[in-house]
């Protein structure tokens, strides 16, 4: 580092001196240069700092202080870390007023606080498997002692013998990562197991579950094995962009990949380029594959292969994962990585030629990418997580595949009715897809005079004619948890006894009875209030619907207010000459 700040210096000096003569180009080649020069020098002596002083500083407090006093620092330091683990998933964290400036700041904090005690707990690590100094110290033992004998140690310590460690540590590594599946060896495959035995496996009439551990291989079916069937399954999850080079999209670091019975892939928005580079750029914007190849080849006897309905889902709904799209944060990387709190899966790139494995052959690789925010959609394994990383209404699929009618349930934790996930999908429906949703939500907001709301759906139109030349535009139903005073008695009772439902936080998972029925009594009821008149106007003599007729009666009912009339001023007033 100081012989490259000295290299700085006389670089920045020499600039100068040349003065006018100097171009404009070369300046900003030499700043882009000296930058990456002060980054690499300040990580470099953060990470020898810590390499080198850590451990003696753990070593002269371990001979310093009682072992109970120890005992409670390394307990406050994972105590901290919990604290910012909790105040980071809480519902509370980011919203306005009360205490929630030290919940931010506990989620901000935990991660470096973490990351630097195993930071030293490795050097410490280290420093003791390779050379153990002898401490002879007199009483107190004073820290410049310890120093030194961690220094003598280390100095006498011949180059073999590093070399050696460094040979050990390294192979452990490698073969930790050949053998210990990456994806298995996970949350994510507890995570799926417990959804397929949850919900696949409770609507199955002829399941053979183990007697010990109640699952069934036969309750999760191949997607592909599900194309004829109706409605058809399109699964949307995240490819996590976190470290891309576009900077177009640097704020949400994903981009939709989605699952479905005959196909699976992405596709990025089209990104101009010049001149040639137009070329490879839409070639690289992504690809699709078959589903029944698609990650279908692994070792033998490995469940894991091919893409299961299950293996879907559960990404799908992989919301805790280290590399979360927009949500995404270095040091909560770093944290939840090593902590294995991991949801997500790594699967093949569809672009590339290894798009018919399982999983990453030498996971070690991924992992660190994993660890670091490192991923992108340029290498062979691409990180997926949950789909609400990217859009959480699923509304931006059925847009690119320009479906006739779209109903979106909209069950996120919103009290104060912002309608953020709806925002974020006409945003991006807009911006990579050109297609404009226009919905008039202001029914749905929460009444002034009392804690209701005006409505609990909304239709609006989907301007598919805007971008495809004779397209007939689209009809979008929005659904969103609402009391809007009609509802029956029992879940009116549940609302004035828990006055956040129906936006309870997600977080809670351990619903009674009374909380799950009164779910779902609310949701039939909006269900019904916004489709029934639509449906029974729209059935055909056959049995089924006219689905432009089902269409235009939601558009009537539910749909857009027509634009209020201008009233012109009074002559003589002072507005008639604004």
């Amino acid at each position: 580092p100081l012989m490259m700040t000295l290299f700085s210096v006389t670089t920045t000096l020499m600039i100068g001196l040349i003065g006018r003569l100097y171009s404009d180009a070369s300046r900003e080649w030499w700043s882009r240069q000296g930058a990456w020069s002060w980054i690499f020098s300040i990580g470099w002596v953060m990470m020898f700092g810590v390499a080198f002083f850590a451990a003696p500083l753990l070593h002269w407090a371990w001979l310093t202080y009682e072992p109970i006093a120890n005992a409670g620092t390394a307990l406050g330091w994972l105590v901290m870390t919990i604290i910012g683990l909790k105040a980071g998933s809480s519902s509370a964290t980011g919203s306005p007023g009360g205490n929630c400036a030290k919940r931010e700041l506990a989620a901000r904090l935990a991660p470096y606080f973490f990351t630097v005690g195993v930071f030293a707990l490795l050097s410490a690590l280290v420093q003791a498997s390779v050379a153990m100094p002898d401490v002879r110290c007199p009483k107190p033992v004073s820290l410049p002692c310890v120093y030194a004998a961690h220094a003598s140690a280390t100095l006498a310590t011949d180059g073999a013998t590093l070399l050696a460690a460094f040979g050990a540590f390294l192979g452990a590594a490698l073969l930790l990562g050949w053998r210990v599946d990456i994806n298995k060896f996970s949350l994510y495959m507890l995570y799926r197991n417990r959804l397929v035995r949850s919900y696949f496996g409770a609507s199955s009439a002829t399941r053979k579950p183990h007697p010990f551990t109640g699952f069934d291989p036969e309750d999760d079916p191949q997607l592909a094995d599900m194309a004829d069937q109706r409605p058809y399954h399109i699964v949307n999850t995240a490819l996590n962009l976190v470290s891309g080079e576009e900077l177009a999209w640097q704020t949400r670091k994903a981009a939709s990949f989605a699952f479905t019975p005959r196909y699976c892939g992405f596709e990025m928005p089209l990104m101009p380029a010049q001149g040639p580079k137009q070329g490879l750029r839409d070639a690289q914007r992504g690809a699709y594959r078959p589903t029944r190849e698609y990650a279908s080849k692994s070792g033998a006897g490995d469940d894991d292969a091919k893409v299961r309905l299950g293996m879907a889902v559960a990404m799908s709904g992989a919301a805790a994962s280290p590399n979360m799209g927009t949500h995404s944060s270095p040091p909560l990387n770093f944290l939840m990585t090593m902590f294995n709190v991991r949801l997500g899966r790594w699967c093949p790139n569809p672009r590339k030629a290894a798009w018919t494995h399982s999983s990453p052959g030498i996971g070690l690789f991924s992992l660190i990418a994993e660890l670091f925010g490192m991923t992108n959609a340029d290498a062979n394994y691409v990180y997926l997580s949950d789909g609400g990383h990217f859009e959480n209404l699923g509304i931006y699929e059925l847009v690119r595949r320009r479906c006739r009618l779209i109903v979106a349930v909209d069950v996120a934790s919103d009290r104060a009715m912002a309608f953020e996930d709806l925002g974020n999908a006409i945003r991006k429906c807009a911006t990579d897809l050109h297609v404009n949703v226009e919905i008039d939500v202001s029914k749905m907001e929460l009444l002034p005079s009392t804690s209701l709301c005006g409505a609990s759906c909304a239709v609006g139109a989907v301007r598919y004619s805007h971008v495809d030349a004779g397209g007939v535009d689209g009809t979008l139903l929005y659904i969103k948890p609402a009391i809007v005073g009609s509802e029956n008695a029992d879940v009116l009772n549940y609302r004035k006894a828990h006055p956040d439902y129906p936006h309870q936080s997600t977080a809670d998972q351990w619903f009674d009875e009374a909380q799950f029925e009164s779910y779902r009594a609310l949701g039939y009821h909006i269900t019904k209030a916004a489709l029934a008149g639509a449906a029974a106007a729209a059935l055909r003599a056959d049995g089924t619907h006219d689905v432009a007729k089902l269409c235009a009666h939601l558009m009537g009912t539910h749909g857009l207010a027509p634009a209020p009339v201008p009233v012109p001023p009074a002559p003589g007033s002072r507005d008639a000459f604004r």
